[in-house]
């Protein structure tokens, strides 16, 4: 596993960095679903430029942070979200 860091020594070059880069402009215009659960990724939210579970040369899309950690957990799914009364 490449050592943490640059993202050029974990195995992200320059060609991911610029994916990267113009898929960060279409979030921030609150414009992309999330590739896991489907929902917007909001501009504040944390996301991943995230890549298919059998290829990594292959990018699924943006997905939230969560759902990519998830996802490398075997937890693909988010926990249902709570009924409104328990955040009274």
């Amino acid at each position: 596993m490449p050592a943490k860091g640059l993202t050029a020594r974990r195995g992200y070059g320059w060609a991911h960095q610029q994916l990267r880069e113009r898929v960060k402009r279409a979030v921030h215009a609150s414009g992309v679903r999330c590739a896991r659960c489907k929902l917007l990724i909001a501009p504040n939210q944390q996301w991943d430029l995230d890549h298919d579970d059998y290829d990594r040369s292959r990018y699924l899309g943006a997905s939230h942070r969560l759902c990519n950690q998830r996802a490398k957990t075997g937890r693909i799914h988010p926990p249902a979200p709570a009924l409104s009364f328990f955040n009274s």
